[in-house]
């Protein structure tokens, strides 16, 4: 007792060397800054309280009528206006009425601010995923800014979000150089910024550097950024800010049932209805507070529901905004003690950091939080506690990937506060001393690279400490971190979580021994080198070795070991005696190697607890058929997906089909791939109807096939690649043999043997979905007539030359009467036609028909089946004279690019036309598209690139129209077709441009020339009566000068006239 008195005693507060910033865990959450990671994907399956605010929020958006946007009041308070003024912004058609008054160029911001837990990232989530607004807008970027306003890292999240790879770019000007070029077209772009802060790199400076790339584009961009901040709405969105309001009675009530009651139906709970009306109202309109109180009474009784109703918690709220702690702290003390330490040990982490399931629980594991039981291992009992994490809204799923959670930002305040002096987390910035009763330790980053020298140690360990767990989870350029740890792991003794991802070392040190009660550990990626020290750590449950060549041999020591993370597993031997390791459930897998001194594969007969992924790879180097039959993969029943690989290259073996045949898998199986195999024939079991669950297979590179495994007798199978069989010369009705019940996707490539496909019964493959075959050159027949009862198909069939596709096929297709996509290109033929079919579309489907490289005739007949199409692209046609549009009265979208002879484009009954694009089409000339298509009533945006008379013609229907390098004649006969549909005109380099056609130009409201240098104004009675703005640039200043003294000229609210220099 007195030496652990004296332990305690001896434990110092920290140096003060390296200028630490401890960030202490403090009692009034509000003080703490937060910061989380958000996705535009809503989160929730079901949102409450916020469908009137959407609506008006997408009515503004859409809006054409400038003068009712004007009037409208953006700075909102009442509920029902919520959605609706976002809405109404993000579809809006008229730039100007968004914009400041102190720039015609910005960018329409709208900001939605409010408190934490009140909803803003879901209201813009909803708008986001908006049917009407996805169509609305072309382009879309979702960025979680956070505290640090890093405009290079915002700019880089951009381009990722419009799926453009930054390719290592770091410096802003390549950035924003790669983001104009994406932006460049006539897409309208929307891009939300989530989660803005006040931060001291964010200012009208760094906001302008961010959104340059989105100024001055031809096409429509807007901004919704949400906040807390007043301060930042004003300074980005002076006149576009939105506050949101709590929740209705209605609303909370409803939102809290929803939760409380998940699964059952209140109604047969009357005696619980009563008692939760009332604890919602507690909930003051926070979204948050009743998600999470309805998760925290969901698995309680009446009388715990009246007990919490009744608790002292509540009369220590002051007003809606206090509420939302005193609630998470009840649904905290409600947890059961495991689940409160493991939620304790989460605050441990950056409020920016993305969990991942299985280390935190591996962690959760180490110190003991959870304990196995008779009837399920550790890691299940972990699934089941972040479940139920999850299940009360103390986690977040993040979304598309369950194995990633996300934490509030009002729940990682939330841990800090019930953790105290337990969980510790410090940021290298200034110091400030340790608590004595800490026993979890995390260093964390700082927002700046640290350039200063080497100074004394971080944390005074000169004597025993009682840490339990010391995390570096990011990378830290603080190399006296690792020379601490280094020296000082003899008085780290009672570790039991050790992560070193964050140091910049190469080696663990030997010292690493002395760390007798860790049970995890994970290294950082820089190392390659592990020593054999690491081998009397017989604790250890979690070995995370990142990226290490080469394994010590004195891993076969450590019994207890569970886990075993390596990035380079497809090259990585393992050292003889690794089959003593049987408790192993992690294990990427295992290469087999010629070496004496390495494990053959027979080691794997006892390790039957390994799960989820394992790959043997470097078969070809397997001399003894035993081997295979001693690793016993029939009875690792816990695998979920296994890879059999031969290396392609390697020759073939006289035992390789003994070999296969000997590897045959746990009928529990999910996912199978076998690759490079070199035998003749195909295993026994490959095809058993007993791997009831197996439901992907692949199979790659087995060159000697010369006939394929009956895989239709698979029950569960749903995706088949074949790839590369290319022995294999027909596919009959051994292949097909069952019927492929549930298969959903066939993909056949590069089976260049293959003639022939037949076989296939009526009622095979009832569920297709995706038939894809590919690179087959010597493919003669095919045979779909099964797939005529299919629902929802998609058929892709390329670089098969010697399949004809024309004609006879064409009325095969058309058979297909509920195909969805049919996509059919001969290379040597120059054939390509794709299109998305339906005899009676639904409203909310557009079948589209895209044709490319088809001449006059091919044409024809394509545009006559099919006349229910909404979306046509018309490609590469270069025989292609006119498009016979006839029949073509539902089309709304169409699009012709690179059509080099094309002269007539008929159009007169397509009333749904809304959006038209046409590009390099040099015989075309504007005036040779039918007269009719100015005037067709749905018609929203036309693009017009390189034809005949014409650069560029950009048009927007009751907004703006933009000519570039536009013969004067064009011009005139554009606006006079035009003059109802636009207020914005914009006219460059139009080289022998003298004059516009004022009176037709009724509506027009601003106008820029620039470049253009006969343009004369000599009357300025001349112009429209609507005109607020002229600019001129480039032009002869003279006269636009002298016009410029007349009355109608000072009626404007802007004249502006530069030089040619200043203009461009």
């Amino acid at each position: 007792m007195e030496d652990i008195v004296w332990r305690f005693m001896k434990i110092e507060k920290p140096e003060q060397a390296l200028n630490l910033d401890c960030r202490k865990e403090q009692t009034d959450a509000e003080s703490i800054s937060a910061r989380r990671t958000t996705s535009s994907f809503i989160e929730e399956p079901r949102i409450v309280g916020r469908v009137e605010e959407l609506a008006k929020i997408k009515q503004f958006l859409l809006s054409s009528d400038a003068e009712e946007s004007r009037r409208s009041d953006y700075h909102l308070m009442q509920k029902d206006s919520e959605l609706e003024p976002v809405n109404q912004f993000l579809l809006s058609s008229d730039a100007e009425e968004c914009t400041r008054n102190d720039g015609m160029d910005d960018v329409p911001v709208m900001a939605i601010v409010g408190m934490g837990g009140l909803g803003k990232t879901t209201l813009a989530q909803l708008a986001y995923n908006d049917d009407q607004l996805n169509q609305h807008f072309q382009l879309k970027s979702w960025v979680c800014v956070s505290e640090d306003f890093d405009v290079v890292r915002l700019t880089k999240s951009m381009l990722q979000s419009l799926d453009v790879e930054p390719s290592g770019l770091s410096e802003l000007d390549p950035l924003q150089q790669k983001l104009l070029q994406r932006l460049s077209g006539e897409e309208r772009f929307l891009l939300v910024l989530d989660d803005v802060w006040e931060a001291e790199n964010l200012n009208i400076n760094s906001w302008n550097l961010l959104t340059a790339p989105l100024r001055n584009r031809s096409a429509d961009s807007k901004i919704i950024i949400t906040t807390r901040s007043s301060k930042v709405s004003e300074m980005v969105a002076r006149s576009l800010t939105y506050d949101l309001c709590f929740l209705s009675d209605e609303d909370t009530l409803e939102l809290f049932m929803l939760h409380a009651f998940e699964g059952r139906d209140p109604n047969l709970h009357q005696n619980l209805v009563a008692a939760g009306k009332a604890t919602a109202k507690k909930c003051r309109g926070v979204p948050l507070a009743a998600k999470t109180l309805g998760g925290l009474l969901r698995t309680k009784d009446d009388e715990e529901w009246n007990k919490i109703l009744d608790s002292e918690v509540w009369n220590a709220t002051i007003n809606q905004e206090d509420c939302i702690i005193p609630i998470l702290r009840l649904s905290y003390q409600h947890l059961p003690a495991p689940l409160k330490r493991c939620f304790r040990y989460c605050s441990l982490f950056p409020k920016d950091y993305v969990f991942y399931r299985n280390p935190i629980i591996r962690m959760w594991m180490a110190q003991g939080y959870i304990k196995a039981s008779r009837r399920e291992v550790m890691e299940d009992i972990g699934q089941r506690y972040i479940d139920s994490l999850l299940s009360r809204s103390f986690f977040q799923k993040y979304p598309r990937d369950p194995q990633r959670l996300q934490m509030h930002d009002l729940m990682h305040d939330l841990a800090r506060c019930v953790s105290g002096d337990e969980c510790y987390s410090m940021e290298i910035n200034q110091p400030c001393p340790i608590p004595s009763h800490v026993r979890h330790l995390s260093i964390l980053p700082t927002d700046h690279p640290l350039w200063y020298e080497p100074t004394p140690a971080l944390i005074d360990i000169s004597e025993p400490t009682s840490f339990r767990s010391f995390l570096l989870p990011d990378k830290n350029a603080c190399n006296p971190i690792s020379e601490l740890l280094s020296d000082s792991y003899s008085r780290l003794g009672c570790l039991r979580v050790l992560d070193l991802r964050g140091i910049d070392v190469d080696r663990l040190s030997e010292s690493v021994a002395h760390l007798k009660h860790l049970r995890y550990l994970c290294i950082s990626d820089l190392v390659k080198e592990v020593p054999e020290s690491v081998g009397s750590l017989y604790h250890l449950q979690t070995l995370d070795l990142g990226g290490v060549s080469e394994l010590p041999n004195s891993m076969s020591n450590l019994h207890n070991l569970r886990h075993l993370i390596l990035s380079s597993s497809d090259t990585i031997e393992y050292p003889v005696g690794i089959g003593k390791l049987a408790d192993l459930q992690t294990m990427p897998g295992f290469r087999v190697s010629p070496k004496h001194n390495c494990a053959k594969l027979g080691e794997l007969k006892d390790m039957n607890s390994i799960r989820g992924k394992f790959a043997i790879k470097g078969l070809e180097n397997l001399a003894d058929v035993n081997e295979a039959k001693e690793a016993c993969l029939d009875k690792k029943r816990n695998n979920s997906s296994l890879h059999l690989e031969w290396d392609y290259r390697a020759s073939s073996s006289s035992i390789d089909d003994e070999v296969l045949e000997s590897l045959k898998p746990s009928v529990k199986l999910k996912i199978l791939q076998i690759s490079g195999f070199k035998g003749p024939s195909y295993p026994s079991w490959l095809g058993d109807g007993s791997f009831s669950r197996l439901g992907t297979v692949k199979l790659e590179n087995c060159r000697k096939w010369i006939s394929l495994p009956p895989l239709g007798q698979l029950p569960s199978l749903r995706s088949l690649i074949i790839c590369a069989a290319r022995a294999v010369e027909y596919i009959g009705g051994e292949f097909f043999s069952g019927g492929f019940p549930q298969l959903e996707e066939l993909t056949l490539e590069y089976l260049y043997s293959w003639k022939s496909w037949c076989g296939a019964q009526e009622g095979d493959c009832p569920k297709l979905k995706k038939l894809s075959i590919d690179r087959c050159p010597n493919l003669e027949s095919l045979s779909l007539n099964n797939l005529g009862a299919v629902e929802d198909v998609s058929l892709s069939i390329s670089g098969c030359p010697k399949l004809l596709c024309m004609p006879g096929n064409y009325f095969e297709l058309s058979h297909l009467q509920r195909a969805k996509t049919i996509k059919i290109k001969n290379i040597d033929q120059g054939l390509c036609i794709e299109a998305r079919l339906s005899p009676a579309p639904p409203l909310d489907d557009k079948p589209q028909l895209s044709l490319e490289d088809v001449d006059q005739r091919e044409a024809d007949y394509m545009l006559g089946m099919y006349s229910h199409i909404c979306r046509l692209t018309v490609e590469r046609c270069s025989n292609l004279r006119y498009l016979p549009l006839v029949f073509q009265s539902h089309i709304c979208r169409l699009t012709v690019k690179r059509c080099l002879y094309l002269m007539s484009l008929p159009l007169g009954n397509q009333s749904a036309l809304k959006y038209v694009e046409i590009s390099d089409c040099p015989e075309l000339r504007i005036t040779s598209v039918s007269p009719q298509l100015w005037q067709l009533p749905s018609l929203q945006r036309i693009l017009v690139n390189g034809i005949q008379g014409a650069v560029s013609i950009k048009v927007v229907r009751e907004s703006n129209a933009e000519f570039t390098n536009v013969d004067q004649r064009v011009v005139s006969f554009l606006l006079k077709e035009l003059s109802h549909m636009i207020r914005r005109l914009v006219i460059v380099r139009c080289a022998n441009l003298t004059s516009l056609p004022w009176t037709d130009l009724t509506t027009l409201e601003y106008l820029t020339i620039r470049e253009c240098p006969l343009f004369q104004l000599l009357d300025a009675e001349q112009l429209p009566s609507t005109l607020q703005v002229f600019c001129i640039y480039g032009n002869n200043p003279y006269e636009t000068e002298q016009c410029s003294r007349h009355q109608h000229f000072q009626r404007l609210k802007q004249v502006q006239q530069c030089s040619n220099k200043e203009g461009t």
